[in-house]
């Protein structure tokens, strides 16, 4: 089963504190369950939606269009033999 790459970090504890892993590295939130990882954890989702909203573009073009440039090339053969 494929691994699952748009789901955000879960929290991991070890022993009091509070931790995640992002892209093979382990940061540190802080103490487990205090104010200060909760924040840190929104603070870092937040951060990770943001920058993947910059990379996946919420609408892209439809599977079976043409290329632009095939649209280009129709309209300049359209517009030689009217």
């Amino acid at each position: 089963m494929p691994k699952l790459k748009n789901r955000p970090p879960k929290l991991c504890k070890n022993g009091d504190y509070t931790f995640i892993r992002y892209q093979g590295k382990k940061i540190s939130l802080g103490r487990w369950g205090s104010d200060e990882s909760k924040q840190a954890y929104a603070r870092f989702i937040t951060e990770l939606q943001t920058i993947r909203s910059r990379i996946l573009p919420s609408s892209g073009p439809v599977r079976n269009s043409p290329p632009p440039a095939m649209l280009d090339a129709e309209r300049q053969a359209e517009e030689k033999n009217p």
